[in-house]
């Protein structure tokens, strides 16, 4: 499976930049996608609502996005305070019922 790997910070500075890249991944990929977050030291909002969009896109292609396990607490605290399924933090797919499983 192919590792996506996000850098230090993902804010709303460079969140543009990464889902360019993001996406160049997908389209590179013929298979789930994986995303590492091990590096990551600052993230806000905006790094959910790419996950969230890239599963969308990801689905629509008939794949998934993947977080490595176990989530990295900076993203599990993101996902709390927003309310989201935090407990399968691995599988994108599950923040949101109704998305494609």
């Amino acid at each position: 499976m192919p590792t996506f790997t996000l850098p230090a910070q993902a804010t709303i500075q460079n969140i543009c930049a990464l889902h360019t890249e993001l996406l160049a991944a997908l389209d590179g990929a013929a298979d789930d996608i994986c995303v590492a977050t091990a590096d990551l030291v600052q993230a806000d909002f905006s790094l959910l609502q790419l996950l969230v969009a890239a599963q969308a896109e990801a689905c629509r292609r008939g794949r998934r996005l993947l977080l490595e396990s176990p989530a990295h607490p900076l993203l599990a605290d993101l996902l709390a305070r927003a309310g989201l399924n935090a407990a399968a933090a691995q599988d994108v797919a599950s923040w949101l019922p109704g998305e494609c499983a």
